[in-house]
């Protein structure tokens, strides 16, 4: 029974990992690439969580600083439904 606690489903864990990355990019300037050397995620994980955090109310901005696309970091404009 008490097992049973612990288990965590795929829908609770893509909510926590979205809540996991929104603070990691409320604390510091993070790009995909930081973001993957801090969490050990794949790419293409942290680019589904980062598109889908609109399911949770967040909106988040890439400011762009270069030339080259990947040059620039992640920025949370809002947060929650009220903002």
């Amino acid at each position: 029974m008490f097992s049973q606690l612990n288990v965590i489903n795929k829908s609770q864990k893509a909510f926590l990992r979205k809540l996991y990355l929104a603070h990691l990019l409320d604390e510091e300037q993070h790009n995909l690439l930081s973001l993957q050397k801090l969490t050990g995620m794949p790419r293409r994980t942290l680019q589904d969580a980062i598109a889908a955090f609109v399911d949770i109310g967040i909106k988040v901005d890439f400011i762009q600083q270069g030339q080259r696309h990947n040059e620039g970091h992640y920025r949370i404009s809002t947060c929650g439904p009220n903002q």
